[in-house]
């Protein structure tokens, strides 16, 4: 692609990124949504790296969640063929761009014979431009591929957004859908996409991606435009064919149709029908194999005559009845070879017939295979084929690939014009590595030292002096070119050799690190890696490899130290040594970690059970008295449960299963600090994890409705802007839903139970609110406040988002100009209303966006508490 959305060369940038342990060779893509740059891998892999960069998005928010999306779908793309396979994603904050490397698509002349100078991606797109339509019988075959893997995109909770032939990508000869960076979260509606294989109701949904599907195969099964849709061509092409073709054609027009209720109810629907169309039958054509029949007949007919005519007797060999009085005609012909370079003995069959350029004769008619031989080159094969009697062919030029090893026991030479002398196992280089020989290999390398030596007035050597990791990459990258070159076979490699040379009595302390190394060209080893279970990413120091399971097939020899990381799984250190041109097995079980996993319901050391919403887990109900009495008992401080007898009050039953109360916002932040701190030390929660309480957005997007105003600069700003929208489905639903179908009232509010029961929470209330609250008659069976869980759930997972406790977050109030008191800037905010707010007419305390602000003296009371959640460490 891989995002073919713009030719290679149009608006695409010159100055290429920065991509660790990645050769960045050529921009080859630009779209919307970023670039695509051809790359090699320090083992010399070509691959497709995308670059998508901050710059281009309006919203931070945006950017992130294209970045969550590929973060999430990395490790899905290598579960389907018909996914192009992520197989790293990183990030450059300096430079804001984050990145992911894919493997590369085929090209659109060669396949998977890549020239990187000349390389364009093969698409669905490029494919139809050469054919204008594809045949039924492939639109059906790419379209099961394609189908059944945009079910495995929305099994996993994702859609693609822009499905278009340019973005369906060829590797190996096989589809695969590509620009993934627009994958996301299904019901994401942020409008990406291309018109046309957008529906009505526009992009983001599973039904949405069925329709752009659909909209693709129309394109490549009628060589129309989608803008077309439902026109059909007059001319259809082979009848034989044209069963399938309607076969198909309704199976589009199911995929495309405008409602979305109307299409498949999913894409693996889809994929089955068009199995049943690849099932269709044609006609068979009877007239057809006449024809081709016809002239076998004809053939026999014509040996029987002539054979009669003859007395019997065979027409063969060539010339029998010719009339000539010479005898029969020539037997073998000759062949006219040429190659690059010159000189290439010429063997065939076992006999050495001259060298490069040179005409053999008396080679047996029909097909005559030869074999070119020259020193320093690889053999090469030559058939020819349509040797005739008497003829001469000219086989096709061969350009013979070089080729000059290092061979056991020999000294030998690389392509810097290194010498090397031969030991036991390997090749140790002469001298070591000069500046001119590191120049070569890396040029844009800022920083290397140089130390000259020489003596008894021979020419002064340049040595270069680099830190060790830099002689790494040297011998990495001057092993790619020499295997490149013809100086390497496969599976040889570059080891840095420490090289002393004469102590400077004025060095700088500085350069102690940096060393002079002597190149050892050896035959690598190899490592498998497995693990159970398998899919755990590999890492060398901070550098992301590949998956498990997988065989790094070049590996320099000596110590070797990885680290296999898998979601849900213990970080996993790997240590082995490598050996000359051994394979080193690695199988590995890996541990189940009890961190939280991104995305995934999680459960804490202290049984809290947590929900993901957008970016961070939030606790699926306020923090309850259990949770809160160690962090009470180790800090001196009050347990959360409201003392009822000394302040007069009835007794509730506030057991641990209750939310605590009577806390301030400084005991939330506290607590969050200390769990924090106790879950890193008992290997619960990473380092750039931390507890903390809600911001208001992220308590807002809690409630499954959004902040819709997060860009006003605080809690008083937004405080009311959205109106009669509430935390419980229906959201416009006043008062909340009862009890009803086997599931809980939504929420514990002052109801009809509260104002009945003989200890009187609510009171005093006036009484026109007494009276609107038997109006109502909500009952929601709880008269204080109620045991985490009892009530309904929201669609995140999470429970009492309104009622039971306030619940304080973590910014202060702020100021909304002429409509909010400047005294209360500093004061704490609480959200979500609690069991002692009667349900009466004044509906703006149930509000989702209503604000509470709380004077530092009336924070500690009985109807609030606190809500953790766990996100990223805020720098």
């Amino acid at each position: 692609m891989q995002n073919s959305s713009s030719s290679p060369g149009s608006n695409i940038r010159t100055e290429a990124p920065r991509i660790p342990d990645h050769e960045v060779l050529r921009c080859i893509g630009k779209g919307s949504y970023g670039e695509v740059w051809l790359s090699r891998s320090l083992t010399g892999s070509l691959r497709a790296a995308k670059v998508v960069r901050r710059e281009d998005f309006e919203l931070d928010r945006t950017f992130e969640r294209e970045f969550e999306g590929i973060m999430r779908f990395e490790p899905i793309s290598r579960d389907h063929p018909g996914l192009v396979h992520i197989l790293h994603v990183g990030r450059n904050d300096e430079e804001g761009f984050y990145y992911y490397i894919m493997e590369l698509g085929d090209d659109r002349e060669t396949g998977s014979r890549i020239e990187v100078g000349d390389y364009e991606p093969r698409t669905m797109g490029t494919d139809r431009a050469v054919k204008q339509r594809l045949t039924v019988k492939e639109c059906v075959a790419h379209g099961i591929v394609l189908a059944d893997a945009l079910a495995h995109l929305h099994d996993h909770g994702l859609t693609h957004r822009d499905i278009k032939p340019s973005n369906i990508i060829f590797v190996n000869g096989k589809p695969k859908l590509a620009d993934i960076g627009l994958v996301a979260a299904a019901g994401q509606m942020t409008f990406v996409g291309t018109e046309g294989f957008v529906p009505p109701e526009g992009p983001g949904t599973a039904a949405a991606d069925i329709y752009s599907l659909g909209m693709v195969l129309y394109e490549l099964s009628t060589g129309n435009d989608r803008l077309q849709f439902p026109e059909v061509p007059n001319d259809l092409g082979d009848m034989a064919h044209r069963p399938m073709w309607r076969a198909l054609n309704e199976v589009i027009c199911k995929a495309c149709a405008p409602a979305a209720k109307k299409r498949y109810s999913s894409a693996r629907q889809m994929a089955d029908a068009l199995r049943t169309v690849a099932r269709q039958k044609g006609r068979r054509r009877r007239w057809v194999r006449r024809l081709i029949w016809l002239p076998v007949f004809t053939g026999l007919l014509a040996f029987g005559i002539v054979t009669w005519r003859h007395g019997g007797a065979m027409p063969w060999p060539p010339g029998k009845f010719s009339g000539f009085t010479s005898g029969f005609l020539p037997l073998t012909g000759s062949v006219s070879l040429t190659s690059k370079p010159v000189g290439a003995e010429v063997i065939y069959e076992g006999r050495v017939l001259g060298v490069t350029p040179v005409t053999v004769d008396n080679i047996s008619t029909g097909t005559a295979i030869f074999t070119l031989r020259r020193s320093r080159y690889l053999d090469a094969s030559v058939s020819v084929s349509g040797v005739g009697p008497g003829e001469t062919v000219q086989a096709q030029h061969t350009v013979m690939q070089f080729s000059d090893p290092p061979r056991p026991g020999l000294a030998w030479q690389n392509s810097l014009g290194m010498e090397f002398d031969a030991r036991p196992t390997d090749h140790l280089s002469r001298k070591a590595v000069t500046i001119e020989d590191f120049r070569k290999i890396m040029p844009d390398v800022m920083f290397a030292d140089v130390v000259a030596e020489g003596e008894n007035g021979s020419p002064l050597i340049y040595l270069v002096r680099v830190a060790m990791p830099e002689a790494v990459k040297f011998c990495d990258f001057l092993a790619i070119e020499d295997t490149r070159s013809g100086f390497f076979p496969d599976g040889y490699c570059y080891r840095p050799e420490i090289y002393q040379t004469k102590p400077d009595p004025e060095s700088d302390p500085a350069m102690k690190d940096l060393i002079c190394f002597r190149l050892i060209a050896e035959k690598a080893g190899s490592v498998r890696i497995e693990s159970d279970p398998p899919g755990a990413a590999i890492y060398h120091g901070e550098t992301r490899l590949e998956v498990t399971p997988f065989t790094i097939p070049v590996q320099r020899t000596g110590p070797i130290l990885l680290t296999l990381r898998k979601e849900g799984y213990e970080d996993l250190p790997v240590q082995d040594t490598v050996l000359s041109g051994q394979t080193l097995t690695i199988s590995k079980p890996l541990a189940k970690s009890r961190m939280p996993v991104p995305h995934s319901p999680w459960q804490n050391s202290l049984e809290m059970q947590f929900r993901p919403v957008d970016s961070i887990l939030v606790a699926k109900w306020e923090t309850r008295v259990r949770d809160y009495a160690r962090f009470a008992k180790e800090t001196g401080r009050s347990s959360g449960i409201f003392d009822w007898d000394k302040n007069g009050q009835p007794d509730p039953g506030q057991t641990p299963e209750h939310p605590v109360v009577n806390v301030t916002r400084a005991n939330g932040v506290a607590y969050c600090q200390w769990l924090t701190a106790l879950e890193r030390k008992e290997r619960w929660l990473p380092g750039d994890l931390e507890y903390r309480l809600p911001t208001d957005a992220e308590w807002s997007f809690a409630t499954g409705t959004g902040a819709g105003d997060e860009k006003l600069p605080d809690p008083a700003s937004r405080h009311n802007r959205t109106q009669n929208s509430y935390p419980w489905l229906p959201e416009g639903a006043y008062p909340p839903p009862a009890a009803e179908n086997n599931l809980p009232p939504s929420a514990n509010l002052g109801d009809i139970s509260a104002l009945n029961a003989k200890e009187k929470p609510l009171s005093p209330l006036r009484k026109l609110q007494i009276e609107e609250v038997e109006a109502y008659n909500y009952n929601d069976g709880e008269v204080f406040t109620s045991p985490a869980g009892k009530f309904r759930e929201n669609p995140f997972g999470l429970c009492d988002m309104s009622g039971n406790v306030w619940e304080f977050i973590a910014e202060d109030f702020g100021v909304n100009p002429g409509k909010s008191d400047p005294a209360q800037a500093k004061w704490a905010v609480t959200r979500g209303a609690s069991w002692s707010d009667p349900v009466t007419k004044n509906r703006q305390l149930f509000w989702t966006q209503y604000r509470r602000a709380v004077p530092p003296d009336k924070e500690a009371s009985l109807n609030t508490g606190f809500r953790v959640v766990i996100g990223p460490v805020k720098k």
